[in-house]
């Protein structure tokens, strides 16, 4: 799931889903170009797939706060393996 404050008021009130099989590993991406920011999911980390489609906030601050959080909405109890994360900053040629 990707989700965002599309009102600026402080709440995570949008969002898009990605039907994924939860029994394999799963890479997550999101990617920032200005205010322009998409989400995206892969089995083998090499090709991916869009989550919804990109979403622009206006209000986005130059740096901004941005996260990986995990839930379970029914009775089952999950387990989460998170094995590494990476920020890469890009300029535009």
């Amino acid at each position: 799931m990707f989700e965002w404050d599309a009102n600026g008021d402080g709440y995570l009130d949008t969002d898009a889903r990605a039907g994924v099989d939860i029994y394999r590993p799963i890479w997550v991406k999101l990617t920032r170009s200005g205010t322009s920011f998409s989400a995206s999911y892969s089995y083998d980390g090499a090709n991916y797939v869009p989550i919804g489609q990109p979403v622009t906030l206006a209000s986005a601050a130059a740096k901004q706060d941005a996260g990986i959080f995990s839930t379970s909405h029914d009775a089952e109890s999950a387990i989460n393996q998170f094995d590494s994360g990476a920020v890469t900053a890009v300029t535009a040629p």
